[in-house]
């Protein structure tokens, strides 16, 4: 695609706190089993949200991670975000990646950013192509940057890229830092319908969207979708796109070009991973487009913006990830004696199975190996309640954190 000039940006509204966590999460992983130091270090003023390529811009940062901690035995690698400036709604932002590793010759320095050459120690690149760095370099490009590089043979080096990025002014800083469990709306409570087909999708989303305040309509594909979005005018729909009978595009053309639908606000929530479904789907009148499985704080604040709602809060300072009741788990929670639940993890290999899935975030998935551990051995029935709950939910990104900590410990015993 690069080649034949047919590789394009999209960009989307990106939350940078949440963005930052996701793409560290996996190397902090892989430096701690090379045994070495991964630090992210946060600039405090950068804002909540800027619009980027966020597939792009994932691409970049770990292959520049990925490397460091490749070429890095002692010490570590250390993620700087830090905003430069900030004028007329854009700001700069310099991504750097500083390491100990083996640093590089100004001779080797002069070849990195070229196709298929390698530089280092032969041992390290057994599986290279050494496309990684010319890559994320004309992406960098594209983003009207570009990869620069400091480095000292025997001590290190340092990758950055600076990026001039919009601010998204609507999103509001305080949605991202609010940590409280929301338990109402104020006001009137908004008409959701859910358009899904997956039948555990489904029921998940509408227990999570009632426990905050929200009246649902439910349908299972496009053809009672539209029955029931001419007869009730909700007042936003949450869309899946892959469904029997009439698929969401369908839908949303139908949708749009009836005046008395046109006007509502449609989110497109599915698990395609492809950035021609995500444009499409925003040419054909999506307001946004979130990929599956949902993460709630995300889910909440989209529907916050759309629908300009104020959130009624638990005095108490619960999390918003403990809004599932005992309903959403399939797994109840035994207590020793001690009044503490024991966690008793399965073998290496299914943690390491369950959070690849995690990663690629296929809950049906998860839920069936939890199910099938859970009857095989009641000792795991306290970790599987453990993942069951935030499984229910779809929080990914707490089941991968849950799940890191055996993955920590086993690394440890080796």
């Amino acid at each position: 695609k690069i080649e034949a000039r047919k590789l394009e940006l999209f960009p989307s509204t990106v939350y940078l706190k949440g963005f930052l966590h996701g793409v560290t999460e996996i190397c902090q992983i892989r430096a701690q089993q090379k045994g070495i130091a991964f630090n992210l270090v946060v600039d405090k003023d950068l804002p909540p949200a800027v619009e980027v390529d966020e597939k792009r811009l994932r691409q970049v940062l770990i292959n520049l991670m990925g490397n460091a901690i490749k070429f890095t035995d002692k010490g570590g690698v250390t993620l700087k975000v830090n905003q430069l400036a900030q004028q007329n709604g854009n700001c700069t932002i310099d991504f750097r990646i500083e390491d100990t590793g083996v640093g590089m010759s100004p001779e080797q320095l002069q070849k990195i950013f070229k196709p298929f050459e390698q530089v280092g120690d032969a041992g390290k690149r057994p599986d290279g192509t050494g496309l990684g760095l010319t890559i994320s370099q004309r992406i960098a490009a594209l983003m009207e940057s570009k990869i620069q590089v400091e480095s000292t043979l025997g001590e290190g080096s340092t990758f950055s890229v600076k990026l001039t990025l919009p601010i998204n002014e609507e999103y509001e800083s305080e949605s991202i830092t609010n940590q409280q469990k929301i338990i109402g709306i104020q006001g009137n409570a908004p008409q959701i319908m859910i358009v899904e087909d997956e039948q555990n999708h489904l029921h998940v989303l509408k227990n999570l969207l009632h426990s905050i305040g929200f009246r649902t309509l439910e349908a299972i594909d496009g053809v009672e979708g539209l029955k029931l979005a001419t007869e009730n005018n909700p007042d936003v729909i949450l869309l899946d796109l892959a469904m029997p009978n009439m698929d969401g595009f369908e839908l949303m053309m139908k949708l749009q070009a009836n005046p008395q639908t046109s006007s509502i606000p449609i989110i497109v929530s599915s698990a395609s991973v492809f950035d021609k479904d995500r444009q499409r789907s925003l040419e054909a009148g999506a307001k946004t487009f979130l990929p599956k499985p949902i993460e709630v704080k995300e889910l909440t604040e989209t529907l916050a913006n759309l629908l300009k709602l104020e959130w009624i809060y638990d005095s108490s300072n619960s999390n918003l990830g403990n809004a599932n009741n005992s309903e959403n788990s399939k797994f109840q929670t035994n207590q020793v004696d001690s009044g503490e639940t024991e966690i008793i993890p399965p073998s290496e290999e299914i943690v390491q199975q369950l959070y690849h899935l995690a990663m690629m975030g296929d809950i049906p998935a998860i839920e069936g190996i939890l199910e099938e551990i859970a009857s095989q051995d009641k000792q795991l029935l306290n970790f599987a309640n453990e993942i069951s709950k935030q499984a229910a939910s779809f929080q990914t990104a707490k089941i991968r954190k849950f799940l890191k900590q055996f993955l920590v410990k086993e690394s440890t015993k080796k």
